[in-house]
């Protein structure tokens, strides 16, 4: 892993204060707040949306382009900027937005504005973690692009997304 070889000053930076606060979000942790408020969007800007990684992060989107989404009731966990929306053939009914930051969710809630989609946006609290608030079997497809990595640990959410799902399961990753 990456952070094992890093001086901890960008450790922290980047990950957030992980000696002091663990390694599960925090929302004491205030380089965790910093990174979500003010890096992300600059790192996103910087090195995800340009050149090579940008091509490489789309690749990944393609996905989405296969799924018919038409009488679909769909989650998105961790939307951030919802850049795969221009790769969707088909609308779905509703789309539920959900994520640990409000900023993310402004920022994808305009997208799905912009797109014609019926939404509705969830805040997460970093606390309650994979305790999503929201019936059982409510949805055909769960979408979870770049944010699995982020969700400790990873069976307990995987679980949760599970429940979730209606017996049509479509996740996406």
């Amino acid at each position: 892993m990456i952070r094992a070889i890093l001086p901890y000053f960008l450790q922290s930076a980047l990950w957030g204060d992980r000696r002091r606060y663990g390694t599960l979000a925090n929302s004491n942790d205030e380089e965790w707040i910093k990174w979500q408020q003010q890096r992300y969007h600059a790192f996103y800007d910087q090195y995800l949306k340009r050149g090579t990684l940008g091509k490489i992060h789309d690749l990944c989107y393609d996905v989405v382009s296969k799924i018919n989404f038409q009488g679909k009731n769909v989650l998105e966990i961790g939307p951030g900027r919802i850049d795969h929306l221009r790769y969707m053939n088909t609308r779905p009914d509703h789309y539920t937005i959900m994520d640990v930051a409000p900023e993310c969710l402004d920022i994808a809630s305009n997208q799905l504005e912009q797109w014609g989609v019926t939404y509705s946006a969830i805040l997460l609290s970093t606390e309650t973690r994979w305790a999503f608030p929201v019936q059982p079997k409510s949805y055909d497809v769960v979408i979870a692009f770049n944010c699995l990595e982020h969700m400790t640990p990873l069976d307990k959410y995987l679980q949760s997304i599970d429940r979730l799902l209606t017996d049509c399961k479509v996740p996406v990753n």
